[in-house]
């Protein structure tokens, strides 16, 4: 799958793959079990944005913070979409 800045993705992909928000270190997605600290879901959002990232969504379950330039252009609304 290709990196993507779409919330709803990243969303349903966490929700799929059991992982949890985390800011701790950078924005990244955590496995069940594994060490650190959970965040919620603006937070981790906002890191992203503040970070210039999306997320690439691996295969396996594995997400990675990578450049921004390189997410996709599809989705289901603009990036900061939980902002308020």
């Amino acid at each position: 799958m290709p990196a993507t800045l779409d919330h709803g993705q990243i969303l349903h992909f966490a929700g799929r793959h059991g992982r949890a928000p985390s800011v701790e270190g950078g924005p990244r997605l955590l496995a069940a079990g594994e060490p650190g600290a959970r965040c919620g879901w603006e937070p981790f959002f906002s890191a992203l944005d503040a970070g210039g990232l999306a997320l690439d969504l691996g295969e396996g379950g594995e997400a990675r913070p990578v450049p921004r330039r390189l997410a996709g252009q599809g989705g289901h609304g603009p990036p900061g979409g939980l902002r308020r």
